[in-house]
């Protein structure tokens, strides 16, 4: 079974190295979560005793009450493919024995004998268990947008039973994660466990297990950020407003058009000193996205994690018109590195508009250079 555990590991590092080639901006994600654990009735397989006298043959069926479930989950939204992501999550789920009963036939006379927690503690028999699930997942989120993002997704993985040898394991999840801002979340989760059938430390062997669990969690985004569609000037104050036609073409927007009549006619007239300029142009490269860092995933396959890792790209902006694509990082602007997004951003709010400028781009492992006309 350590082997599913391996192989699944091994799985993460190729979805995390696709997930810089989609165009949707992969994030990473860790949770916690904690509620409670439900165990349908678990059986026995039937078992045939003689003394050479009497024969009896019958199973035995445990209950167990509801439990204490923890957990922890870590991996990637949208990383692979659009709207699906890939996680890893170990389950903690607390057996606490209730009551059983024994059904079967003596010397072919049909019986039952009930007995509970109390009964089998007198023969110094422990029937609890912990039970410790650890599976890969995948999930579909058909809703990204908004703040409201419900989930379904299943996996696979082992479950380390106390008492009990190691068996395989599958899970089914539904849940909802509610953001609270960028970087943190609250959410429910139900969680369905099958496990195969395991054998105890007695040598009797059981049907196959379940488990329903219902948890709340509380989760951050670990490299998530909101996207740019403006550059922030350096002084920290909001642009200005631009058209929507100077957006679209990024050129420089027409001057305002004053319907006042014209002053009239004077000598070396000169502008009073206490009216302000009119707001500058500052240019926009058109795109979306985030600071690439040691915890990104798009940084998998980069030595020194850093730059600005484009998401978006609007259509017929200045990005879009140089060849810059979705999954591209800039690293560099004029041979200058490029630490983070808003690095990008206030350098190209700076410069002068109809620039043209050369871009350090990272695409499929090669550095390109990309002159870029503002």
């Amino acid at each position: 079974m350590k082997v599913l555990v391996a192989a699944a590991c091994l799985c993460a590092v190729p979805t995390l190295a696709c997930a810089q080639d989609d165009g949707t901006l992969p994030v990473s994600f860790a949770e916690v979560s904690l509620g409670a654990s439900f165990i349908p009735t678990i059986r026995t397989k039937t078992y045939t005793l003689s003394d050479g006298i009497d024969t009896a043959t019958g199973h035995i069926e445990l209950n167990y009450s509801t439990g204490l479930t923890a957990g922890a989950e870590a991996g990637i939204l949208s990383g692979l493919f659009p709207k699906v992501g890939f996680s890893i999550s170990y389950d903690y789920l607390q057996a606490r024995f209730d009551h059983g009963l024994i059904t079967g036939k003596l010397d072919g006379i049909p019986g039952s004998l009930a007995f509970t927690r109390n009964d089998v503690a007198g023969f110094g028999i422990n029937l609890d268990n912990d039970v410790h699930l650890i599976a890969a997942n995948v999930f579909y989120n058909p809703w990204e947008e908004g703040s409201i993002h419900p989930y379904i997704g299943g996996g696979v993985g082992v479950a380390i039973i106390s008492h009990t040898d190691t068996q395989a394991a599958v899970t089914a999840t539904a849940g909802v994660r509610a953001d609270l801002s960028d970087n943190f979340y609250v959410g429910v989760r139900y969680r369905y466990f099958y496990v195969t059938g395991p054998t105890d430390s007695f040598g009797i062997r059981y049907d196959s297990l379940s488990n329903h669990s219902v948890m709340a969690m509380i989760g951050v985004y670990l490299d998530r950020e909101s996207s740019h569609p403006w550059s922030r000037p350096p002084s920290g104050e909001a642009p200005p407003p631009v058209p929507s036609t100077a957006i679209a073409s990024g050129r420089p927007p027409p001057p305002p058009v004053s319907s006042a009549p014209p002053p009239p006619a004077t000598a070396n007239r000169t502008p009073p000193s206490n009216v302000p300029p009119a707001p500058a142009y500052r240019p926009d490269l058109g795109i979306g996205g985030s600071t690439v860092t040691q915890y990104s995933t798009a940084a998998v396959n980069m030595a020194d994690p850093h730059g600005a890792f484009i998401a978006t790209v609007r259509s017929g902006g200045p990005a879009a018109r140089a060849g810059l694509q979705p999954g591209d990082i800039v690293v560099s602007f004029n041979g200058e590195r490029v630490e983070t997004f808003d690095d990008l951003t206030r350098t190209i709010a700076s410069a002068a508009p109809g620039t043209t400028v050369q871009l350090g781009v990272l695409r499929n492992g090669h550095v390109l250079q990309l002159a870029v006309q503002l």
